[in-house]
């Protein structure tokens, strides 16, 4: 975790800004975490959420990780997942997964089930992995992957039923189609979207240069959709869908929201689990 740009990005702000309570979020694998990172979290980033990724209970986790010191750092996230919550910094645990590690993030929910302190800062939800190609490996489709995972958080606890089959009516499209929304590499490059970091053409500056591709930030704030979106009855749910999937590079196979495919079953699930809660 390199803290010098951290303590670049935060200071600037705040002094673009000129406020010192403006406050900031990361996405981090939580490996490199410590004592003292958490305690400039608190004191001197102002850091008031932090997002952690998983991808399976410790074995299956280090081999997708994949780290270049071949060292497993789950056990360290796990302490500094609860480390940080203790210290009041929102921390909000994804859990990746696919139909290549499913059974595994089910026995990494039940792990988590027994390890992780009820807080209002700590929450725990999961995220279907879906990158450039169609291929699924295994017999098994999405919508099952889906409702075994989202059971899976229901029973743990870590998501209500109402919240775990619940369709939201969304106002953008996507947070990288955001003006004023953006992306800051670890070594300080900018851009809109997290998957796109591969990409140097979508890359529009850096924190010491500031803006120096316009035009790359107007292709990914274009707030015009395909005709098809129009036609949709799901546009409000999704708006169009993910923005990186616009662009002829191979960012995404997925456009539109995950559970458009079995919106039918997953009305069924929440209407079930409302009819079987007990009366207030």
């Amino acid at each position: 975790m390199n803290t010098d740009i951290i303590d670049y990005i935060s200071c600037r702000l705040r002094e673009k800004l000129g406020d010192d309570n403006v406050a900031f979020s990361m996405v981090s694998n939580g490996s490199l975490i410590n004592s003292e990172i958490i305690k400039k979290m608190n004191s001197k980033w102002n850091i008031r959420k932090i997002q952690i990724t998983l991808d399976g209970t410790e074995q299956e986790y280090g081999r997708r990780k994949k780290y270049a010191n071949s060292n497993n750092y789950f056990q360290t996230v796990i302490k500094n997942i609860i480390q940080m919550a203790d210290n009041g910094i929102y921390t909000s645990v994804r859990l990746n997964y696919d139909a290549n590690n499913l059974q595994d993030i089910l026995s990494l929910i039940e792990y988590l089930n027994s390890f992780l302190p009820r807080t209002k800062y700590l929450s725990v939800y999961a995220y279907h992995l879906y990158g450039n190609s169609k291929v699924q490996t295994l017999d098994i489709t999405k919508q099952d992957c889906w409702f075994a995972v989202q059971n899976a958080l229901v029973n743990a606890g870590f998501l209500t039923p109402l919240k775990a089959f619940a369709l939201h009516q969304r106002t953008t499209q996507c947070s990288a189609c955001a003006v004023d929304g953006f992306v800051i590499s670890p070594n300080g490059e900018l851009y809109k979207c997290t998957m796109a970091m591969d990409d140097n053409n979508a890359k529009f500056g850096d924190i010491w240069g500031g803006i120096t591709n316009y035009s790359a930030i107007e292709q990914w704030c274009n707030p015009s959709l395909e005709e098809r979106c129009f036609k949709c009855e799901f546009l409000p749910i999704c708006q169009g869908g993910c923005r990186a999937s616009a662009f002829s590079f191979n960012y995404t196979s997925e456009t539109c929201f995950v559970q458009k495919e079995w919106v039918d079953d997953l009305l069924r699930e929440r209407v079930n689990y409302l009819k079987n809660a007990s009366p207030r």
